[in-house]
Order: C-alpha cells, then structure tokens, then sequence
C-alpha cells in the first residue's frame, strides 16, 4: 500500500510589520507646505517691513515739509518785530502797511497783532483814543460761556490794538490776551525771557470754525535790555503772529483729502497731550494701529510738537507684493503634484506586488487540488 504523505496544517504567513506606504508621503507632504508656509511668512514680514519702512519714510518727509513751513513763518514774525521795533510809534495805518504785504506773501498766517501791556489806569484813554477809528472798540475777555464781557479787574492787561488783516480778526480787536491761561502764560515767558514763545492749542476769537489755532508772541523793548529786572523795565507790548494749525498743515503739504493716511499733529509739551490737527477721523476702523509712527518737529516757539501717524490698510494693499502669496500657492501646487505621481506609483507598485504574489501562488499550487506541490 502506497503511504500517502500528509502535510500538516498550512501556516498562515508571518505578520507583515511594514508600515503603510501612504505615511512616507503625507509626512514629506506636511514638511514641504511647512516649509512653503514658512518661506511665504518670511518674505510676508520682509514685505511689511519695507512697507513700514516706506510709510515711516513718507511720513518723515511730511513732517520735514511742515517744520520748514513753521519755522520759515517764525522768521517771518522774528523779522515784522525786528521792523517794528525801529519805528517811533504805532498806528492803525501804518501797522497795517507794514504788515499787508508780508501777508500777502504767506497765506498761512492768519493775520499780525499789535498789543501793547497797559495797566489798569491806562484802559479808559486808549478806549477814547481806539474810539476816534473804531467806535464799538472796548477792552474785553470771554467768560465761561465765550460770551464777550468787560475785563475782570487785574493789575495789567494786553489788548489788541491793531490787527490785519481788520476785515477777517475784528472780532479779536479790543481783546485782552492776558484774560486767558494759556495765552498769558505765553505772554509772560516771553516778556522775561526775551524769546518768541508760542501758545498751547487754543480756540482763537476770530475763528468760527471748530480748528485749533496759536499764536506767537514776540516781545517789544525799549533798547535792549539784558536781563530779567531790565526786560521786565523796558518791556512795552507784544507783535504777534496769529496761526491755524489746519490751513499750515494743508498749505505746507496738502493732505486733508489723503484717505489712505492718518496725519496727526499733537502738542506734547504739557502732560497731558493736545491735538492740534487731523486730516481725518482718528476713531476710524481702517487705520492700521501695529504701523503707527511718530516723530517729533523741531522746537515750536517754545512749543513741542509730535506727528503721529497711521496707514489705512488700502495704503498697505497698494503696496504689498505679490510674492508672498506666489510662493505659497505654486508651492502647495507643486507638493500637490509630487502627492498625485506618489500615490500614482503606489497603487502601480501594489498591483504589480498583487500580480506577482497570485503568479507565485499559481507556480505553487496544484490547479486541481489546490494543494502545494
């Protein structure tokens, strides 16, 4: 009898260990939109660090235009007092000759005052002698509720005597500078000192229109007196010069109808910061806060005066480039590609391994009885 060799039970194949083919490809798929993200992030902030640069650069040249406007017209009062003070005496003619032309010349003066410091027991004749030209002339300050009322009793007071151009300041005539706080306390330093001293940011009598104004004092003397006890002896009156931040913003650099910029013109000096100017509404969403810049002009009359400006994000659009994005996009297109060929060879390399397992099942196997040979 034949023995019939018997096989033992088949073994199932050892457990493959191999990790998925798809793992390899979805990790070289996060490093490359990782590093495509980190290059795009890195030209992103080079970009917006020139655009910031270029923003702080136009600013600072803005800035540059309006400090040499502010100080030209400061020469220009330095030079009316320097005229004045060689002339004899004054009067509603003659301050107005001298000073016509130089306004004439220099929009952004809003006009020169004459004021001369009387006291007390001065007041009743230079009213007599103002009334002879101007009839409703009379020495006068603001109360609380801006209301023009007759002058506290104080020891001295500076009247506005003369201005040009009348037509447009005559509400100003008659007016005590010494009345108000900041207007006197400017008033006096430049009396001791000798130097033309500005105010803080004021509502000016004249104007009606919601702008912040200052003005400039100059101090007259007679002779030339070298310290404080001779100043305050010698001294007789003020020229001052009469100013709207606005109209000097906008003449010196034209930029009330920029939507895309925030220009800010801020007096420093005291503890508590003043705006002066703003070409546009500093509450509004579309500045952009993170590229504020600020700079400081040249010393005011005594005055320090801060620019503090923003961009609007349209300002930013128009300039940012291009590149950033390019690099983002072509680059997740070309990982994109490089995943579609992997998984391409992957299904091609499984079909050939499922081709040449059942070729070697087949090679193995007996076809009938489906036993190893």
């Amino acid at each position: 009898m034949k023995r019939v060799r018997t096989l033992g039970p088949k073994r199932p194949p050892a457990a493959k260990l191999k990790r998925s083919p798809f793992v390899p490809i979805v990790i070289l798929a996060v490093l490359g939109l990782s590093l495509c993200a980190a290059l795009s992030r890195s030209f992103y902030v080079q970009d917006t660090l020139a655009i910031s640069n270029e923003f702080q650069g136009d600013v600072d040249q803005i800035a540059a235009v309006l400090e040499r406007e502010v100080l030209l017209n400061l020469e220009v009062l330095f030079a009316l007092k320097a005229a004045i003070e060689v002339v004899p005496g004054m009067d509603a003619e003659r301050f107005k000759s001298i000073t016509q032309g130089i306004l004439e010349r220099s929009p952004v003066i809003m006009a020169f005052a004459w004021a001369p410091s009387i006291k007390r027991s001065q007041i009743t004749n230079l009213e007599r002698e103002q009334q002879r030209l101007f009839p409703d002339w009379r020495l006068s300050e603001r109360d609380a509720e801006n209301r023009v009322v007759p002058v506290a009793e104080r020891s001295w007071y500076v009247p506005v005597q003369f201005i040009a151009p009348l037509e447009k300041n005559g509400a100003a005539m008659g007016f005590d500078l010494a009345s108000e706080a900041n207007r006197r306390a400017a008033i006096e330093t430049s009396r001791d000192t000798g130097r033309m001293v500005a105010t803080a940011g004021i509502k000016l009598v004249q104007e009606s229109e919601k702008q912040q104004g200052f003005l400039v004092f100059a101090p007259l003397y007679k002779g030339r007196p070298t310290n404080l006890e001779q100043r305050r002896e010698a001294h007789y009156g003020y020229i001052n010069g009469v100013f709207l931040v606005g109209e000097l913003a906008n003449q010196a650099i034209g930029i009330r109808n920029n939507p895309s910029l925030l220009f800010q013109v801020v007096d420093v000096t005291d503890v508590q910061p003043n705006p002066l100017y703003s070409n546009a509404d500093p509450a509004a969403s579309k500045w952009v806060n993170d590229m504020g810049y600020k700079t400081l002009l040249a010393d005011v009359a005594g005055r320090t005066w801060q620019i503090q400006a923003k961009p609007s994000q349209t300002y930013i659009d128009a300039r940012r480039s291009f590149l950033p994005a390019l690099i983002m996009v072509s680059g997740s297109f070309f990982i994109a590609l490089l995943v579609i060929y992997a998984l391409i060879n992957v299904n091609r390399n499984r079909a050939l391994v499922a081709s040449k397992e059942e070729l070697e099942k087949m090679s193995l196997t007996d076809g009938l009885t489906q036993l190893a040979r």
